[in-house]
């Protein structure tokens, strides 16, 4: 069984523990499966945050990598010196002297970057709220009249007990599109 496969109202009761997967009729593990589908299709603002400062915490991470890589070739000597600061896009002079400034400075800059990018990733969970739980009675509420609403604006729903998340999700998708169309 998949998320798009799996009964919406189902989905609710199991998320606001009125039933269990087997009551639904899952088998062992496929909970969590639908649990990580529905992670995937809905991040949350929190999660895409988190993700995008993870993002820029691992590409700086390759750049001190990448700087730290060309400094260590440039005080061994070994080979075309010119080569790996243009790989590096590195401004390359013929005077070592400014070379060497050059990378100091631009390996001083990627740590401070690196540095910026680690404390608001940290700052992004520590911010993170814990998630209030709503009671069962309000999550059923709410899966119902998202379903009446989607009814009311044309959507066929001929059996709500059936309808499924991934009807759920391109129903509110197209009724969306169509409020945006109609303004």
């Amino acid at each position: 069984m998949t998320y798009d496969e799996f009964p919406i109202k189902d989905f609710c009761r199991i998320l606001a523990g009125i039933k269990t997967p087997d009551e639904c009729g899952l088998k062992e593990g496929e909970w969590e499966k639908i649990r990580e589908e529905y992670s995937i299709l809905n991040p949350t603002h929190q999660a895409t945050a988190e993700a995008n400062a993870v993002k820029k915490v691992l590409n700086e991470t390759f750049n001190l990598q990448k700087l730290s890589l060309i400094l260590g070739i440039v005080e061994s000597g070994r080979g075309d010196l010119k080569k790996f600061f243009e790989a590096g896009r590195i401004k390359w002079s013929e005077n070592m002297d400014d070379n060497f400034k050059r990378l100091d400075v631009e390996l001083s800059k990627a740590t401070q970057k690196h540095q910026i990018y680690e404390a608001q990733l940290n700052k992004i969970i520590e911010d993170t709220p814990e998630q209030e739980q709503q009671s069962n009675e309000e999550i059923i509420k709410k899966i119902n009249k998202s379903l009446a609403l989607m009814d009311l604006r044309g959507a066929t729903i001929t059996d709500p007990e059936k309808f499924t998340c991934g009807q759920y999700d391109a129903t509110n998708q197209v009724l969306r599109e169509r409020n945006k169309d109609n303004g």
